[in-house]
């Protein structure tokens, strides 16, 4: 198993050190949470260069920024545990590169610790447990695959919040299947605790401790019952201090969103429903979002009169909404790349990706294997009506099979229930604007759910401890 560890904890960095000149551009997210770290690009003076389209052209969207000002930072607007990665990563840049100039390569090396980490605890739980080295791989090489995955480590090298999810989303289940394996307290105190930094990583999260601790209530007993039920209250008040604030938001971005660019869309009859909510004269608003000029112009004179209530209202008013708007997200799944946001910096060969390029060679600079699990992804995985039955189903088989006391079952259970939650509240959250970003945990959970899956077959039809 040695010898499988190492080669793949090799390849995992090969494809880190492939991509070192690869990562995401900034669609203007960067400065609600970079500052712990960084307060402007090296190169780019002030952060946010307003008035200068020459300058902006440079700052946002279109090109990857490798390096930072470590300088004159400050406390973040929009607090995230995903923080946390970052001072790891600036850290990790002080040690070894510069105190002052922030390389977002080294800045990469704070996530990919998830990959030895990960690797390494199946190691030690596939040797304990007597199973052979090929159990060890057919587990192994998937995890890899998707921790090398060139769509998932563009997010490492920046300031996006997606990254931190992504390490606290494993450790929560590396936690879990401790947990389900022994039923000792640490490990139920680490695998909520992970929950809660999943869900305190992205607003968007918010969600993930409570559907977290309802998997936990089903396979607990005795007195680790009653930790969990202390464990939903203190989830409930968390939920309801991480929603509660986004209603006073000054611009209501999200829930303009939601209910233009959103919910209407879906609806036989828009305009009824804008005039139900008492807002019909925001026709001419429908499909557009809030960073468009008149999305702007009218969030600054009526943005107290648009709420999530507003999509809700709408919703209930016609329900086959509800349906529709799940479906148009389930239809884009599996769809990593980011083709709005560039990927490589300035003066590079290719620095725009066009969404009109093949998939497969739409990276033209990058090696073909860190393509390899997002083209699996695109081509062969499901979505639709397809993927929502395939979840539901998982969901449906795990819950019968928890008796049989598999950490795989129970990782599958929570894996395909968070990906239905978070497919939902992405598209009711931000209606379609950056759709393919807010499905990131809902991609990640069905790679979970695949590798758990696997994990949970091969244990149980071709695995013999010795």
């Amino acid at each position: 198993m040695g010898l499988i560890f190492a080669a793949l904890v090799g390849w995992s960095l090969l494809m880190l050190y492939c991509l070192r000149d690869a990562g995401l551009a900034d669609n203007g997210d960067f400065t609600r949470s970079m500052t712990v770290v960084a307060s402007e690009p090296l190169d780019i003076s002030p952060n946010w260069p307003t008035g200068n389209a020459a300058l902006s052209q440079r700052r946002f969207d279109n090109y990857w920024i490798q390096f930072w000002r470590m300088d004159n930072t400050s406390a973040p607007t929009d607090p995230s545990s995903s923080e946390l990665m970052f001072i790891l990563g600036g850290l990790i840049n002080r040690l070894f590169s510069s105190p002052k100039v922030l390389d977002m390569n080294y800045m990469a090396l704070a996530y990919w610790g998830i990959v030895p980490l990960t690797l390494g605890l199946l190691w030690l739980w596939a040797s304990r447990a007597g199973y052979s080295p090929l159990v060890y791989a057919a587990i192994a090489i998937p995890v890899t695959l998707i921790l090398s995955s060139g769509d998932y480590i563009v997010y490492w090298k920046s300031f996006y919040q997606e990254g931190g999810m992504m390490v606290y989303a494993a450790l929560c289940l590396i936690t879990l299947v401790w947990f389900v394996e022994s039923k000792s307290i640490p490990a139920f105190a680490l695998c909520v605790a992970f929950g809660l930094l999943v869900g305190t990583s992205k607003p968007s999260a918010f969600w993930f401790p409570a559907v977290l601790v309802g998997v936990l209530a089903l396979v607990v007993n005795g007195r680790l019952f009653n930790i969990s039920v202390v464990g939903v209250g203190v989830v409930l008040v968390y939920a309801s201090l991480a929603i509660l604030p986004a209603k006073s938001s000054a611009e209501n971005f999200n829930q303009f969103n939601a209910l233009l660019d959103g919910a209407l869309l879906f609806s036989d009859c828009p305009s009824c429903r804008l005039a139900e909510i008492g807002l019909p004269e925001c026709d001419c608003l429908i499909g557009k979002t809030a960073f468009s000029s008149d999305g702007r112009e009218f969030l600054n004179k009526h943005g107290a009169e648009i709420s999530f209530a507003s999509s809700a209202r709408v919703i209930i008013a016609e329900p086959a909404i509800a349906l529709r708007a799940v479906m148009f997200a389930a239809n884009a799944m599996q769809d990593t790349s980011l083709d709005n946001l560039g990927h490589f910096p300035e003066g590079h060969d290719e620095t725009i990706i066009g969404s009109d390029r093949e998939r497969l060679f739409r990276w033209d600079n990058l090696p073909w294997a860190t393509l390899f699990w997002p083209a699996l992804k695109y081509y062969l995985f499901p979505r639709g009506w397809f993927l929502i039955v395939m979840l539901l189903a998982v969901a449906i088989v795990s819950v019968f099979s928890l008796r049989s006391g598999s950490p795989f079952a129970v990782v599958c259970l929570l894996c395909s229930v968070a990906c239905l939650v978070s497919i939902a509240v992405a598209i009711f959250g931000d209606g379609r604007n950056d759709i393919i970003k807010h499905l990131f945990m809902s991609n990640l959970m069905f790679d979970c759910v695949v590798v758990s899956a696997i994990a949970w077959a091969v244990l149980r039809w071709f695995a013999s401890p010795a």
